[in-house]
């Protein structure tokens, strides 16, 4: 939106100016095209050279004649322009001086500031500086409505007169680089379609695609969720254009841009992505309020990417189903590698053709079967196309995941399900940009927001969901389609990319996480979110299940562990105790260490789960190659224990069970000498409770002395210095010095020391009831199932 501020720096006589040059240049090409008229005739010129050069000096004629047309339409929009300015500029004067007047002062960037303040009533006024201050209270609010209302004129002012100027650039067939080119409208759009239909684009065609590319406000508007105006034959041009091209012509350039008139090739899937994109953003407008939008692309393409293929089973036993995928999967592909083209990296998409292609990506990746065929191998790469594209929409993202409508819970659980529980071949990097940007835009003001903080606040439902049973959560109780707990743990351990982005999102907005106290997560007073605390652990469960995820969360933890403290410790001789229990600081460390270490655990657990099944598989490979081995190599034994058995003769069973005892043995003996003994499956190590209270209730105290020494105070009885210069730790002296926390309360003050036995016993008590001490504990943490 334009600033205040910028609305102060416009200056209608550099317009002025603008409008003289001009009036100059018009004369200039008045006065040419006069002496063309005069020089053109070239009477005593005959033949075919003649004609060549009376017909050059007419297309110069009609391009100076162009030229005019444009400059006089722009002539005329530069002065309307210049009256709204003015009128804009006497309105902020006139506000401006009515705000000075009661002492307040309106920044470059809209706020009110009030320079009296609001005094206090007198006892003895009646009242009076209380009715003064309501007033002016009442003036305040009107003034920032006022200030609002100005800068929503300056943009309507600059989009209008942006768009009239380049409306009147495309009339005259003016390209936005000054080189003639043939009008930018619906008849040349047609025809150009038609051409990119036929496998020829022209570079004239090509110049007319690339010329309406948005500017890089515009493309940051449209991220930001804001309205941008392009001009009505843009709009025309472009709906005209990929209409007349269709879904054949538009996947031909993808697929063959070189085939194009000599055109470069990036440089044409580019243009044709980046004005596929522009004409399906709602939020891309004309001055006559055509809108861009999904339905506005080809119906075809509509059908390519907005039908479901569920009945198309992971085994292909549906027939038409089967071949109905089957011939969608390649235009899929070149789909995708068309709208993420490089070139139009910073276009994005529509709303709902942001939805259809995240939507199309849970249809499409259920067809196991497909991606294991050797003319499908593209499919998950195309996949990641239509996941990269449509995460960059953030509305899009934010009712996707959420549930709202058209999408609908049911849709969600079941996208999330395929989606995020999907194997990634790029570790779920593309998938996990559906909810990444929320790590940046829940403290946003505007549209943009507002869109973060609903999908932050829906993050719990999709990974960790919950069952309002009035006992526990039970997995087994979840609606058909959902995802449970265990299962996206599962998925964000074999793709660590989603574990490391959840991490960026609980790390940036840890103050949605430090309500110990909420049963369910709700919308915070503050406008943010208020994770409940069973939906923050699981979530900071989850983003440890990467080794760079777990160290965000413990670095972020510590980050606000240690601004709380400084802060407390401002004044060490008077720690500010009250703001420390405040924080929240206490229960929040232990619950990111218990279930950081629980993660660990859980990791560990898979890890050491695959290397037993690797060396089991192994050994299993080698024990049927041994056996066979073996069969040969015990021929001689048991040739030779038969005739021991003949000889003993009357001993009977006694000589059967020697020879079969001597021939297993002997096999046995084989077999081991081969590959060794079975292998015996590794454990998983558990953490020690006991271990991990006490190194934290040592760093509390190791943490308050740092604050307080960063502070200005320190006691080398307490924390000794060692070689390196640096404090020796208190791990390493509290410990050996049993007068130690008697000086500690002395220096820290016995507030602050209470604090700290209080967090000590805190970390005590939930380290030993929630770290693992057993899997099955784990277990039933992750199932809600006794």
């Amino acid at each position: 939106m334009v600033s205040i501020g910028e609305i102060r720096r416009w200056d209608p006589d550099a317009l002025s100016d603008v409008v003289s040059r001009l009036n100059t240049q018009n004369s200039t090409a008045l006065t040419l095209e006069g002496e063309l008229a005069d020089r053109g005739k070239l009477e005593m010129w005959d033949g075919e050279t003649g004609d060549a050069a009376r017909g050059a000096i007419e297309k110069v004629q009609r391009d100076v004649g162009s030229h005019m047309e444009m400059l006089a339409a722009v002539r005329k929009a530069v002065e309307a322009t210049k009256d709204d300015v003015v009128a804009l500029k006497s309105d902020l004067v006139a506000l401006e001086n009515a705000a000075g007047a009661d002492g307040f002062a309106i920044g470059d960037d809209g706020s009110i500031a009030n320079l009296w303040g609001y005094p206090a009533s007198p006892s003895d006024d009646g009242g009076h500086q209380t009715a003064v201050n309501d007033a002016r209270r009442a003036h305040e609010r009107e003034l920032v409505e006022a200030a609002n209302t100005l800068m929503v004129r300056g943009d309507t002012i600059e989009d209008e007169s942006a768009a009239a100027m380049l409306d009147a650039i495309d009339a005259a067939g003016i390209g936005r680089d000054g080189k003639p080119i043939l009008g930018v409208n619906a008849d040349s759009g047609r025809s150009d379609g038609e051409d990119a239909r036929d496998g020829l684009l022209s570079e004239a065609a090509e110049a007319r695609l690339k010329s309406l590319d948005l500017s890089r406000d515009q493309l940051d508007a449209i991220a930001r969720g804001e309205q941008v105006i392009v001009t009505d034959h843009q709009m025309s041009y472009l709906r005209s254009f990929f209409d007349a091209a269709g879904k054949d012509g538009i996947l031909a350039l993808a697929d063959n841009p070189a085939n194009n008139d000599g055109n470069d090739a990036r440089t044409t899937v580019a243009a044709a992505a980046a004005g596929l994109l522009t004409l399906s953003n709602e939020d891309v407008r004309t001055p006559s309020n055509q809108t861009g939008g999904f339905d506005k692309l080809p119906r075809d393409l509509q059908v390519l990417v907005g039908n479901r293929y569920w009945g198309a089973d992971k085994n292909g036993s549906d027939a038409d189903a089967d071949r109905y995928a089957r011939s969608s999967i390649d235009e899929s592909i070149e789909l995708g590698k068309l709208l993420n083209d490089p070139g139009a990296f910073f276009y994005t998409p529509g709303r709902d053709l942001a939805l259809n292609l995240d939507r199309q990506v849970a249809s499409l990746t259920q067809l196991d079967y497909l991606r294991n065929q050797y003319e499908y191998r593209d499919l998950d790469a195309s996949l990641r196309n239509y996941l990269e594209v449509g995460s960059r929409n953030h509305e899009a993202s934010s009712i996707l995941l959420s549930g709202a409508e058209p999408v609908g819970v049911k849709a969600r659980d079941n996208f999330a399900n395929v989606v995020f529980g999907h194997d990634w071949d790029d570790d779920g990097r593309s998938a996990a940009k559906i909810f990444g940007w929320t790590a940046e835009g829940a403290g946003e003001h505007g549209r943009e927001g507002e869109y973060a903080r609903t999908a932050l606040k829906a993050l719990p439902d999709i990974f960790v969901p919950t069952i309002e049973d009035g006992a526990r959560y039970d997995d087994q109780k979840l609606p058909e389609g959902a995802g449970s707990f265990e299962q996206f743990a599962n998925s964000f351990h074999s793709n660590p990319e989603l574990a490391d982005t959840l991490s960026k999102v609980v790390s940036n907005n840890l103050g949605s996480i430090i309500r110990p106290d909420l049963a369910q997560t709700v919308d915070a007073f503050d406008g943010t979110v208020a994770f409940s605390r069973d939906d923050g652990d699981r979530l900071i469960f989850l983003a440890s299940q990467s080794e760079t995820g777990l160290h965000n969360v413990i670095a972020a933890n510590e980050l606000y562990k240690n601004s709380v403290l400084n802060e407390a410790f401002r004044d060490p001789a008077n720690p500010n105790t009250a703001f420390l229990y405040e924080s929240e600081i206490m229960t929040l460390d232990e619950r990111v260490t218990t279930n950081t270490v629980n993660a660990q655990t859980f990791r560990l657990g898979h890890d050491i789960a695959d290397a037993n099944e690797a060396a089991q598989h192994t050994y299993d490979i080698k024990r049927t190659i041994a056996d066979r081995i073996a069969d040969v190599a015990a021929v001689p034994i048991e040739q030779g224990v038969e005739a021991v058995s003949t000889r003993l003769g009357p001993a009977g069973p006694f000589a059967e069970a020697l020879a079969g005892a001597g021939i297993d043995a002997a096999r046995e003996g084989i077999i081991t000498g081969i590959i060794g003994d079975e292998p015996e499956a590794q454990r998983v190590p558990l953490p020690d409770p006991k271990l991990i209270a006490i190194a934290g209730e040592r760093q509390i105290l190791d943490d308050m002395l740092q604050a307080a020494a960063a502070n200005g105070y320190r006691d080398e009885s307490l924390t000794p210095i060692g070689v390196d210069g640096q404090p020796v730790p208190v791990s390493l002296t509290a410990g050996t010095n049993p007068g130690w926390l008697a000086t500690f309360t002395r220096f820290i003050g016995s507030d602050a020391a209470d604090f700290a036995s209080d967090y000590g016993t805190n970390y005590k008590i939930g380290v030993g009831d929630d770290v693992a001490k057993e899997l099955t504990q784990l277990e039933i943490w992750l199932t809600g199932n006794q």
